[in-house]
């Protein structure tokens, strides 16, 4: 069976490009374009993995990844975003709940990598729950 990731963009454009890196890695993607229907769809569809832009129309992806988070503390949560890391990063890492950060500043094919990455760090965490990592990959190779 596939993993779910959810992906919330709402950026149609990049979401498409997105959405065709993780499905060409045999990934089943929720896509969302704002944080209300993210939060829907998570609900609805119980992802595997959050990947979710933090600059959005209603929710952010910051107060929705807390929402997430308090609904469930074991769902690894990504923010993949054009927000300088430093500025976000004591949000995302607090109460955004973050297991990772990936920029938007970087191409398409490093973001394949870095998604897989960054998923195989989930993995083989020894953790209880998510949401206490502080990863930040830079995929400009």
């Amino acid at each position: 069976m596939k993993q779910k990731i959810l992906h919330a963009e709402d950026d149609r454009m990049f979401a498409y490009f997105v959405r065709r890196v993780l499905e060409k890695q045999g990934f089943s993607v929720c896509s969302a374009s704002d944080g209300e229907q993210a939060w829907s769809m998570f609900l609805a569809e119980e992802p595997d993995y959050c990947l979710l832009d933090i600059v959005m129309p209603g929710i952010s992806g910051i107060d929705l990844g807390e929402k997430i988070r308090a609904r469930n503390r074991l769902v690894p949560i990504f923010y993949l975003s054009g927000e300088d890391f430093f500025s976000v990063q004591s949000e995302i890492y607090g109460r955004g709940g973050a297991d990772g950060f990936l920029s938007k500043a970087d191409s398409i094919p490093n973001l394949s990598k870095s998604i897989k990455g960054l998923i195989k760090q989930c993995k083989t965490d020894d953790k209880q729950s998510y949401g206490q990592g502080s990863r930040q990959v830079d995929i400009r190779y």
